[in-house]
């Protein structure tokens, strides 16, 4: 599910790991160059999640910050706004 929040699904039932590069593809083609910062939740399968991510970002030319395990609301205050285009946060809802 595509929604303003972010994109949901369960890992291996609509999640694939093709759709989350295609979802990071258009995220990285949208923010236009430079820095982004991820972070995770503690869910199994966010670092499998957040290891797609940040390679699809890398081979896109993007510098990539991984700050780990981290709550959105403290990515918000993780960074000053310069020099980091935007922060994405994964957070895995449900794995099935």
């Amino acid at each position: 599910m595509v929604s303003i929040s972010g994109v949901r699904g369960v890992i291996g039932d609509g999640l694939t790991p093709f759709e989350i590069v295609r979802f990071t593809s258009a995220f990285a083609e949208f923010c236009g160059g430079g820095q982004i910062m991820i972070g995770r939740d503690t869910r199994v399968h966010s670092q499998f999640i957040a290891q797609i991510v940040s390679g699809t970002l890398l081979a896109m030319g993007y510098d990539v910050v991984d700050v780990g395990v981290c709550p959105m609301s403290s990515m918000l205050g993780f960074a000053p706004p310069q020099p980091f285009n935007l922060r994405l946060n994964i957070q895995i809802p449900k794995v099935g």
